[in-house]
Formats: structure tokens, C-alpha cells, sequence
């Protein structure tokens, strides 16, 4: 199992992050858990 972290500091600044790593890496995801802090947003993507 292998984990990706990304960070950004708008929604849409992440989910742009997310769709052109996962347009580049075609992985089979178990999980993503997201959390949010005072300078944005975090995505923790859990690979199989």
C-alpha cells in the first residue's frame, strides 16, 4: 500500500491536482481522506 499527499489552498485548486496526477498515474485507489487547515486544503490518496 503506498499513500500521495497533495495540498492546495482552494477546493478547486485540489481537485485540479488530483485529476492531473490521477490523468498520469492510472492506480487503483482504496481510500482518499481529506482535512482542512488554516492555510488550505489536504487530500491523503491511499494506492493499492
Amino acid at each position: 500500500m503506498q499513500v500521495k499527499v497533495f495540498g492546495a489552498m482552494t477546493e478547486k485548486g485540489l481537485e485540479k491536482k488530483l485529476n492531473e496526477w490521477l490523468a498520469e498515474n492510472p492506480v487503483k485507489i482504496v481510500d482518499i481522506k481529506f482535512s482542512c487547515y488554516s492555510g488550505g486544503l489536504c487530500a491523503m490518496v491511499i494506492l493499492e
